[in-house]
C-alpha cells in the first residue's frame, strides 16, 4: 500500500474526527457527557471535513512536490487545518452560548469547569444528610457519562480550615453557588477563589 492511501484510510478512518472532537470537549464547546451516538456523529462530520481539507491540501501540493514531500506536506496542513477548524469552531460556539444564553455544557461540567491560571475551585463537600465528607480543591473530575462521578481534591491553602459543617458553610456566605449530585447524594459548595503563588 503507498504511503498516500495510508494517509487517506488514516483520515477516513476517522482518526483526526475523533481528535477535533476532543478539542471541542477540552474547550467547552461540546459537554464530554455526549451519548456515544452523537459522539461518533460530530466525530464523523469532523471526520469527513478532514477527508475534504486532505483532498483540497493534495491537489494543491501535488502540483509543487511529490513523493514523500508532498506526502509529508499534506499531512501536516491537513492536520493543522483540521485542528485549527475544530479551534475556530469551538470559539464560535462558545460565542454563540454567551450571546444566546444557552448550556452547551452538563450542571457537572459548568460546577467543575477550570477557571484560568491563578484560580482555583474550592469544594466544601457534604452528603445529602449534611455530613461532612471533605474540603478542598478541585484537581480533577469524572466527565463521562458511565463513570461514578469522583474527584480528586488538592490540599486547602496555607491558613484556610476545612469546613467542620454544613451550616457553617452556610453562615459564612463565602460560596457562590452550590452543586447537587443526586446520583451519589452528595452536595459540593463551590468557591472560586484566588491561589496563592
Amino acid at each position: 500500500m503507498d504511503t498516500s492511501k495510508l494517509v487517506q484510510a488514516t483520515i477516513l478512518s476517522g482518526a483526526i474526527g475523533y481528535v477535533s472532537l476532543e478539542v471541542l470537549q477540552r474547550h467547552g464547546a461540546v459537554t464530554r457527557y455526549l451519548a456515544n451516538r452523537d459522539a461518533t456523529a460530530v466525530s464523523v462530520l469532523f471526520g469527513i471535513w478532514d477527508y475534504i481539507l486532505f483532498l483540497l491540501s493534495n491537489a494543491i501540493f501535488e502540483m509543487f512536490l511529490s513523493g514523500a514531500w508532498q506526502v509529508a506536506t499534506v499531512v501536516f496542513t491537513t492536520v493543522v487545518a483540521a485542528l485549527g477548524s475544530a479551534f475556530i469552531f469551538s470559539k464560535i460556539e462558545k460565542s454563540k452560548e454567551n450571546q444566546f444564553g444557552r448550556q452547551i455544557l452538563t450542571s457537572r461540567e459548568q460546577a467543575f469547569q477550570d477557571q484560568g491560571k491563578g484560580v482555583g475551585i474550592r469544594v466544601d463537600i457534604f452528603q445529602m444528610n449534611g455530613s461532612t465528607i471533605a474540603s478542598g480543591y478541585i484537581d480533577n473530575y469524572d466527565v463521562a457519562q458511565n463513570l461514578s462521578g469522583d474527584v480528586t481534591l488538592l490540599p486547602l491553602q496555607d491558613g484556610e480550615t476545612a469546613a467542620k459543617n454544613e451550616k457553617d458553610v452556610i453562615k459564612s456566605e463565602r460560596y457562590q453557588r452550590v452543586y447537587l449530585d443526586f446520583k451519589n447524594s452528595v452536595k459540593y459548595y463551590i468557591t472560586v477563589t484566588s491561589l496563592a503563588s
